[in-house]
C-alpha cells in the first residue's frame, strides 16, 4: 500500500510540475535594438478587423487595417498575421476592434506574431470594464502605451 501511495504521489507531482512547463514564458524585452528593427518583417499599428481560428492547424489568422505604417506596409492596407491559437505556445489573443502595435516576423505562411514579440496592445481590455480589475488594466494600458512611444521614437530615429 505504501508503494502505491508513493507512486501516486510521484505521478501527481510530475503532473503538476509538467503543467508549468506547458505555459508560454517570455524573456523581458529590453530597449529596442537596431538588429530587431532590421530583422522585423513589418512594423505597424492598426485595428483588428477579422479573427479566424483554424482548429486543424491550431493557428489564428488576424486581419489588421493599418493606421500607421513604419516598415514594409502602407496605411489603409489590410494585413494578415498568423499566431498560435494557444497562449500556452505563446499565441496572441486578440479581439475585434482592438488597436495593436504589430512588430511581426516572416514565417513560411506569411507574417507571424507571438506573445514574446514586441507587439503591444494599445486599447483597453473591454472584459474588465466595470470590474475590480479596471483600474489595474488602466495602469497596464499606460505602461503599454509608454513602451509603444519609446519603440516608435526609436523606429523613427533609426528606421
Amino acid at each position: 500500500m505504501k508503494n502505491v501511495t508513493l507512486i501516486l504521489s510521484i505521478l501527481f507531482i510530475n503532473l503538476v510540475s509538467a503543467g508549468g512547463a506547458l505555459a508560454c514564458r517570455c524573456m523581458p524585452n529590453g530597449p529596442l535594438t537596431q538588429e530587431e528593427l532590421t530583422n522585423a518583417a513589418a512594423i505597424f499599428t492598426g485595428k483588428v478587423v477579422r479573427v479566424a481560428e483554424d482548429k486543424q492547424t491550431y493557428t489564428t489568422t488576424i486581419t489588421i487595417e493599418v493606421s500607421k505604417a513604419f516598415k514594409n506596409v502602407k496605411k489603409g492596407e489590410r494585413i494578415e498575421v498568423r499566431t498560435s491559437s494557444s497562449s500556452a505556445s505563446c499565441g496572441l489573443h486578440v479581439e475585434l476592434g482592438e488597436e495593436w502595435f504589430m512588430f511581426v516576423n516572416a514565417g513560411d505562411d506569411g507574417y507571424r506574431v507571438g506573445m514574446c514579440d514586441r507587439t503591444i496592445k494599445l486599447s483597453m481590455d473591454q472584459s474588465v470594464k466595470g470590474t475590480e480589475y479596471e483600474d489595474m488594466e488602466k495602469e497596464n494600458l499606460k505602461a503599454r502605451k509608454k513602451e509603444y512611444k519609446e519603440a516608435r521614437r526609436f523606429i523613427c530615429k533609426h528606421g
